[in-house]
């Protein structure tokens, strides 16, 4: 493996990071609403 594929990886993984903690803010969020 290349080292930029070794970095393009890492700037996929951050990117799926991000979506998934907004995800997990979202989920935060509306859980409540859920729940009561």
């Amino acid at each position: 493996m290349t080292h930029a594929s070794e970095e393009f990886l890492v700037a996929v993984d951050a990117i799926m990071g991000v979506k998934s903690y907004h995800q997990l803010k979202k989920n935060w969020v509306f859980e409540p609403c859920f729940l009561s």
